[in-house]
């Protein structure tokens, strides 16, 4: 699992275009992240608010570290709803819809939505529970969330750490194996090598938004597990674990470190979970990415 290589676009790719680092580009973060300690028809998931704090820390490190200024709207469990942060004003699929679409991001700025919570897959997409009850009224689909995104300008991430989260992200012919059960079985490289170059003579998709899941739709997410030699692995999700641990985040001193490369794209990203996510875990939960083209710059810095 750990020698996979990305298909062929991630490694001809061409990044976006060099943004401001004068302070006057700034990065857009979006988080929502529940418990649901509270609900009747859901099973809890103490460790969101661990997933959502570091992550948070960590991108504004990077922000801060590429000469970007920070802007965070985070969403959180309020009792029985989902509320934001600062105001406490409560929020539902077509409000959160709503708040996601009066963002105001430049077309230099880096908007990054990231999500830790219960997921399902439900008539071939993926939704995300925003309510604590998890009922219909509670699940929002992530292609919702993708076009709300799309309908703004500047660079798009969203990162979903949630079961059966992959419908948005993964693109058929890429050349991975699975089992009947959705294990992950291998890679096929030569049909990974031919699905990436036939991409790299088509457009990407228009929409421009890159999508990094926790698993494939089919597959389930681990809420958080001890990993022998990983500081810290059970106080938050595997996969949020993993892909902060890859960008050398200090899970002993709960502290943002920033990477050594000195740049963070979104295939950085994905190979970053690829490459830490502990092999009894890669074949249940299989990160899934966004397949383009052209790689997306989300951090630079020296």
């Amino acid at each position: 699992m750990k020698k996979l290589l990305l298909p062929l676009m991630a490694i001809i790719a061409a990044s976006c275009s060099p943004f401001p680092q004068d302070g006057t580009a700034k990065t857009v973060y979006v988080s929502v992240s529940l418990t649901y300690e509270d609900s009747q028809k859901a099973i809890p998931l103490p460790y969101t608010d661990n997933d959502a704090r570091a992550f948070r820390d960590e991108m504004k490190l990077l922000a801060e570290a590429s000469g970007m200024a920070f802007e965070a709207h985070e969403f959180i469990e309020e009792g029985s709803h989902l509320a934001e942060k600062r105001t406490k004003a409560i929020y539902g699929r077509d409000s959160l819809l709503a708040y996601i679409r009066r963002l105001c991001p430049g077309p230099d700025d880096i908007i990054i939505f990231y999500f830790s919570g219960h997921g399902i897959l439900s008539e071939g997409e993926s939704q995300l529970a925003i309510g604590p009850d998890c009922g219909r009224e509670d699940m929002l689909p992530v292609r919702d969330i993708r076009e709300a995104l799309a309908s703004l300008p500047g660079r798009k991430c969203m990162v979903i750490d949630s079961c059966q989260s992959g419908s948005e992200s993964a693109a058929a012919g890429t050349g991975e194996a699975f089992g009947s059960g959705g294990e992950y079985l291998g890679r096929d490289i030569l049909s990974a090598f031919c699905e990436a170059v036939a991409m790299s003579f088509t457009a990407a998709a228009s929409d421009g938004v890159y999508v990094l899941s926790a698993c494939t739709a089919r597959q389930n997410s681990s809420a958080g597990a001890s990993m022998p030699g990983y500081t810290g692995s059970e106080g938050y999700s595997v996969f949020t674990y993993c892909l902060l641990r890859s960008l050398g985040y200090d899970f002993a001193e709960q502290e943002a470190r920033l990477p050594a490369a000195g740049m963070v794209t979104f295939y950085s990203l994905y190979r970053g979970v690829l490459e830490s996510i502990p092999d009894e875990f890669a074949a249940r939960q299989t990160a899934q990415a966004t397949r383009k083209p052209l790689d997306l710059v989300l951090f630079s810095y020296c």
